[in-house]
């Protein structure tokens, strides 16, 4: 299975031809995976697109970005990469740029469309992370070099201890309360190791439901290995004295996150360092306000 490329106009969240955004767009593929594409990005929308390959892994040329729509979309949320669609009565109207009154009203309609998006979102490094977020697959072609699909998402061969096609034959798909023995024998990747059954794995519901192996078992990325306390402590800020100085004081707080998965194995999550805080002699030159969440 390779990229898809929508050809009718029936669903107005992913449809071909639709103006919706992306326009267009381009994908990371495998090498030798079909797609349809065209190299100019001068007039994408409207040019002609052809069935291409890559010779080597990497960005695809242009695209309709009905293929963005479609590979980025989450049935279980009825969200994805153009979320979400809006329709009302719109007033199109021309305004004095220095009285701000209406000089004329151009039109209204209620077949004009509104297309809300989500604001962009990057990582520490400066790249996008929210197509990513949604990027959804059917196997490893559909991912980039470098990535493999787990329950229908691309996910980071650094984040992934064994792609699918790696561990287990294609056709094994067990579905939830069947004996296995793995986790990649199941369809939701989550086999209880301690009942020999496949488990319910999905962490995109409105409440998450995780796998949550314990310590020790085998595991797929972290995300699979239970949900463990861990204290974080930090230098918080607590007001001024009378002298209109900075006061603070050392303040620990519990959380919970998933245990690290090193080597296919889950072991207990690093606690965090505890920073160096002298109580009778207090340093509040690098004090953070409060945390409503901890990082």
């Amino acid at each position: 299975g390779g990229a898809t490329t929508m050809t009718t106009n029936t669903e107005a969240q992913k449809g071909f031809e639709s103006n919706l955004f992306p326009l267009y767009g381009r994908m990371s593929l495998n090498s030798n995976v079909e797609h349809i594409s065209t190299a100019s990005a001068t007039n994408a929308p409207n040019d002609t697109k052809t069935i291409n390959t890559l010779s080597n892994s990497g960005d695809t040329p242009w695209m309709d970005g009905c293929n963005l729509r479609t590979s980025s979309f989450d049935a279980v949320t009825n969200e994805g990469i153009g979320s979400c669609n809006i329709t009302a009565t719109i007033e199109v109207v021309e305004m004095d740029p220095v009285t701000l009154e209406v000089v004329e009203q151009i039109t209204e309609s209620k077949t004009l469309k509104l297309q809300i998006l989500r604001a962009s979102e990057k990582n520490d490094e400066g790249d996008e992370v929210l197509f990513n977020h949604f990027k959804t697959c059917s196997n490893g072609n559909s991912c980039a070099q470098g990535e493999c699909c787990f329950n229908n998402r691309c996910w980071s061969k650094t984040l992934v201890s064994m792609c699918p096609e790696e561990a287990a034959p294609s056709n094994t798909q067990l579905e939830n309360g069947e004996s296995c023995n793995s986790d990649f024998e199941c369809s939701s990747l989550c086999c209880n190791q301690s009942m020999g059954k496949c488990a319910v794995h999905n962490p995109y519901l409105t409440t998450p439901v995780f796998c949550s192996h314990p310590n020790g078992n085998q595991c797929i990325s972290k995300e699979w290995c239970a949900r463990q306390n861990i204290t974080s402590c930090f230098v918080v800020k607590t007001g001024v004295n009378e002298l209109g100085q900075q006061t603070c004081a050392l303040r620990c707080y519990n959380q919970e996150t998933h245990g690290e998965c090193r080597n296919g194995v889950c072991v207990p999550p690093t606690q965090p360092a505890v920073p160096s805080f002298n109580a009778a002699n207090p340093d509040c030159s690098n004090a953070i306000d409060p945390p409503t969440t901890i990082p």
